[in-house]
């Protein structure tokens, strides 16, 4: 029997293709009954098979599917291909045939579908696309067939949240199966060939061209629980991240060995992406800009505040202008900066959350102690009256609130807790402006989310 589907060749008494599962029963060509292919008789009506099989409409049944076969072939056609410059992450589960070795077949597979949905999710988060799933491992791009200017900042930041789910499903698996659960991550960019491959029956979108294979490497020779990135990738995501460096590793298939890098964490303070590094040259042709803003900074000094707006296409230079700005500037004020980044949209918060962590300085505290040293910046800040700020500020960051503080937001209807969060961001910042004059810089407020938008809003009376 041979499936319409696939084309496999199936047991004459095979009810679904052994190969992609489809339903080969048949329609009786009397009543209408699904039967298995072999049956001579229908069980509904009693219809002879073998003497209706020849009939006009079981004929065209057969046909039907045919041409809906031919027809989807024809819609994803293969193409020649297109030249691009994408990043490619490989995770694999670590130790998989030992661990499916000792479960039955359905706890495996139920522990692999828990693992694919924690790690594709942040793939669909930061808009790459899952290429393949390859047993007990996936291939995602960043840059094809979808493309951003940040793809392997975009890769990387996926990577690290696959990890971080992994090591959650880890005490899980090892307390309810007995057994080890890890992952390795590797990430490589370059030029590949994309498109659909494959013969006429069945193709794939894919990536072909020695980029993907490094990539490949990069997850083979990588530790568990680690993410290892080739030195292109590396070179355009270093400012945003800490590695520590592996060195030269010697890869199967490559005549000289490939320097990698494994990757720590997001760094807390974010590096300039762009131009070249060690190379500064003058700003020239913002002269008005920059006399309007160190205009506004004496002012601030004297106690004036002001709003800035910096508005400008891509590429002319509003983020050198910030930074210049900061230079000139020294240690007179004090210098607070969030962005906002086009895959977070949808966080509320998005640009706030950048700001506090570096206000807290957070990266690097366990969770664990987070809490705490929000309720103590808090008060170092706002003494007295610090209230219960704290606990608003940590619910804005996704931190547990512990103790009593637990019934403050237990029963508060999202409205009011907007209200009160909007406040306590608001106090927190002007007792920072009542120590020293402070700038807030928003970064790329055209990616915010609505909430920050308003919060804002909400923030230009400070200025008064």
């Amino acid at each position: 029997m041979i499936c319409p589907n696939c084309s496999t060749e199936n047991p004459d008494d095979a009810r679904f293709c052994m190969s992609c599962g489809h339903s080969l029963e048949a329609p009786c060509p009397n009543c209408g009954t699904e039967l298995p292919p072999n049956a001579k008789f229908c069980f509904n009506c009693g219809f002879e098979i073998e003497a209706g099989a020849t009939s006009d409409e079981a004929g065209k049944s057969a046909q039907q599917v045919t041409n809906e076969i031919a027809e989807a072939v024809t819609r994803h056609s293969k193409t020649s291909g297109e030249r691009r410059t994408i990043t490619m992450l490989f995770c694999d589960v670590t130790g998989s045939t030992a661990a499916a070795e000792q479960l039955d077949p359905e706890a495996w597979t139920s522990v692999m579908r828990e693992a694919f949905d924690a790690f594709i999710a942040p793939v669909e988060r930061y808009e790459g696309t899952v290429a393949r799933l390859l047993g007990d491992a996936i291939l995602a791009y960043f840059g094809a067939p979808t493309a951003h200017e940040d793809d392997p900042e975009r890769a990387v930041l996926a990577a690290l949240d696959i990890l971080d789910a992994s090591n959650t499903m880890a005490g899980k698996v090892r307390t309810e199966h007995g057994i080890e659960f890890g992952v390795r991550i590797g990430i490589n960019t370059g030029l590949v060939v994309v498109g659909d491959v494959g013969s006429d029956l069945f193709g794939e979108y894919a990536a072909l061209g020695d980029a993907a294979n490094v990539a490949a490497r990069m997850e083979h020779t990588a530790e568990p629980n680690t993410i290892r990135v080739a030195e292109a990738t590396h070179r355009l995501v270093e400012p945003v991240f800490d590695f520590d460096v592996v060195g030269d590793i010697e890869v199967k298939g490559k005549s000289d060995p490939i320097t990698a890098f494994q990757v720590v964490g997001v760094k807390q303070r974010r590096g300039r992406q762009r131009g070249i590094e060690g190379l500064e040259s003058p700003m020239v042709g913002r002269e008005p800009e920059r006399a309007a803003a160190l205009a506004a900074f004496e002012d601030l000094e004297a106690g004036r505040g002001r709003i800035l707006s910096i508005q400008g296409e891509a590429g002319l230079g509003k983020s050198r202008l910030s930074a210049e700005l900061q230079s000139q500037v020294g240690d007179a004020v004090r210098w607070l900066e969030g962005r906002s980044f086009s895959y977070d949209v949808a966080t509320p918060y998005g640009p706030f959350i950048d700001v506090l962590t570096k206000c807290f300085e957070l990266d690097g505290v366990a969770p664990a102690d987070r809490y705490a040293r929000i309720q103590d910046k808090v008060a170092e800040s706002l003494g007295d009256d610090s209230g219960h700020h704290a606990v608003y500020l940590a619910s804005l960051l996704g931190v547990d609130v512990e103790g009593d503080d637990v019934d403050l937001l237990q029963y508060l209807e999202l409205p009011v807790l907007r209200q009160r969060t909007f406040a306590a961001v608001a106090s927190y910042f002007a007792g920072l402006a009542a120590a020293q004059p402070t700038v807030l810089v928003l970064e790329d407020l055209h990616w915010a989310d609505p909430t920050s938008i308003e919060l804002t809003q909400a923030l230009f009376p400070l200025t008064d």
